[in-house]
Parts: structure tokens; sequence; C-alpha cells
């Protein structure tokens, strides 16, 4: 959706949008084709070659592409998540398979854990049911509340077409903030 909002701000300014067509002459990938890689391989001449995007089949690929321009068999190393190499005086030494724990690291109030099946439940449960969040200012000294309460939607309703409501949840809102620190001793 923002690549289409982009374009549509590139035309509002008057730019000619070229789009790839059914005959697929446009090159619109963003990925380089065989004979760039070609290209690249022909001007740099690699001793070695560790294709380093793609899934597997498009590392294989890359790497009989390397083959064919001259780079040794032996030295095209095709690599998985985890995986190490290490390279010694322009050689390399070794190869580690599997020597790195990879996965999905969550980060959960700027804790990164594996283990966070709890935080993910929670954010399923907001992901189908949003949140609304009320944020107030408050001048602890004279107990009252500084400027307006901010209301934060996410996932539950859109503020700009539900003001009406926003204005009740606001009112409720800052009519409890005020009452609990009125009668709280704290």
């Amino acid at each position: 959706m923002k690549i289409e909002n982009l374009i549509n701000q590139l035309c509002k300014t008057g730019a000619s949008i070229k789009e790839n067509k059914i005959d697929g002459l446009l090159h619109t990938s963003g990925h380089a084709y065989k004979d760039e890689h070609e290209k690249v391989f022909q001007i740099t001449k690699p001793k070695y070659f560790i294709p380093y995007h793609g899934a597997y089949r498009q590392s294989a690929v890359h790497g009989i592409t390397a083959i064919e321009q001259g780079v040794k068999k032996e030295n095209v190393i095709i690599l998985s998540n985890g995986d190490v190499v290490e390279l010694l005086k322009k050689e390399v030494i070794k190869i580690k398979r599997n020597e790195i724990d990879v996965g999905p690291i969550y980060i959960d109030s700027g804790i990164a854990n594996k283990n966070t099946s709890r935080s993910i439940r929670e954010r399923e449960v907001l992901g189908r049911n949003g949140f609304i969040n009320i944020i107030a200012v408050i001048n602890k000294k004279k107990n009252e509340i500084v400027g307006r309460t901010k209301i934060i939607s996410r996932g539950s309703i859109i503020i700009r077409d539900n003001l009406e409501t926003i204005n009740q949840i606001q009112k409720a809102a800052h009519g409890a903030i005020l009452y609990t620190i009125k009668n709280n001793k704290n």
C-alpha cells in the first residue's frame, strides 16, 4: 500500500510512471538480471563467492553464475542462516555450519527474548481487538490535571471518524482521573 501511495504522490507532481506490463520488458524487481551479475563477476574477478541474499534456490543459481564466470566451484560457498565463515589472510580457513543459534527474537519493553509466547499472545489479542491509551499530565503539587487528556487509539476506533466518542472518552477519563487524584491521600 505504501508503494501505491508513493506512486500516487509522484503522479500528482507530474512524474511519468513506467510500470511493468505483461511483456516484462521493464525491469522492476530491484534484483539484477543474470547478465548484470556476469558483468560484475567479469569486472571484480572474485576468488571466493558467497551469495548472501535470497532463498537457497536463488543463492544456488547465483553460485552457478559465479562458476560460469570463472570462480572455482569449491570457492562458491552457499551458507544457511547461522553458518559462520572464517577468513584469514584472504583465504577461507573454516566453515562452521549452524554455529550461531538463529530464529526470531522479540523485543518486549526493551528486553530481547526468544521465549515470548506470552508477549506474542498479548500482541495477537491487541491485533484482533486493539487498545485505547489515555494520557494525562498531573501536577502532583497542586493535585490537578495539566492540559487536556490525550487519547491514543490503535486497532479499535479511528479517532478522526469518531470525534464525538473520543470527546466522551476524554470527559469520562478526565473526571475519573480528577476524582482519583483529589481523593487519593498519597
